[in-house]
């Protein structure tokens, strides 16, 4: 059962590309949380998208084949405290034959490509990353990675029971807050059976075999080939050419 889920974490992971571009593109406008908006966006116009759209969708579809499983809140974290840190980051978990497990198919380029467990069980994902669930304060957990240096934070999360209108206003807040990392940043994922590519703002990065490599793109001809390259994202030469000048215009006075 677990490999299961693990595989189809994987595929959805490969299928769907992480970003935030109809965000940007968009000014802004707010994203629909709803089935049929996300299946249309996600599946059938390959748009992709970020955690509270891919992840929602992905809980969706395991609920139709009868899983059980809930939507949770987290708090990013990335090494650092979680005081005060918003709630800003969507996943779920899903139990596995009477074990809890996290699934997350919308973290970027840091998303574990398998279930994880609860227990505190190191888990390799299908990129060897080594992940880790660890219970803290006050019936508080933490998602990790083991690093040559110890265990590094993502995000720290609770198994309370959230509701539809907390996602949404944490979806509102992500989606058009001056101060979310998603309405001033291009953030752009892609998972493929050997590399992990990613864009942070204009700087390609892929990651395969462990090694990192990073690339600046200073060309709009250049940025819509790599996308059109590395990413299942459907976006029209028009679209690229937009985005690459509102991300340009962004890191010039960011």
């Amino acid at each position: 059962m677990k490999k299961e889920i693990d595989n189809k974490v994987f595929e959805f992971l490969k299928e769907n590309t992480f970003n935030n571009v109809d965000i940007l593109l968009s000014n802004r406008e707010i994203l629909r949380l709803d089935f049929d908006s996300l299946y249309q966006k996600i599946k059938v116009r390959k748009r992709g998208g970020y955690c509270f759209e891919l992840n929602e969708l992905f809980y969706r579809l395991q609920i139709k084949d009868g899983q059980d499983i809930q939507r949770v809140l987290a708090r990013v974290t990335y090494g650092e405290s979680s005081e005060n840190k918003p709630r800003t980051h969507q996943m779920s978990i899903i139990n596995i034959m009477g074990g809890l497990y996290l699934v997350d198919v919308g973290f970027g380029p840091y998303a574990p490509t398998c279930s994880i467990p609860l227990n505190g069980e190191v888990v390799e994902d299908f990129y060897q990353k080594k992940f880790i669930v660890r219970k803290g304060k006050n019936d508080t957990f933490q998602l990790g990675v083991l690093k040559d240096e110890g265990f590094f934070s993502l995000y720290e999360f609770d198994l309370n029971q959230y509701r539809q209108p907390d996602f949404e206003l944490a979806n509102y807040y992500t989606n058009t807050h001056n101060d979310s990392k998603f309405t001033n940043n291009l953030l752009m994922a892609q998972f493929s059976d050997k590399k992990i590519s990613f864009f942070n703002n204009l700087v390609f990065s892929v990651i395969e075999n462990g090694e990192r490599e990073d690339r600046n793109i200073d060309s709009a001809e250049d940025f819509f080939k790599v996308l059109s390259r590395s990413f299942t994202l459907k976006l029209s030469r028009e679209e690229c050419l937009k985005l690459f000048r509102i991300v340009k215009n962004q890191n010039r006075h960011g």
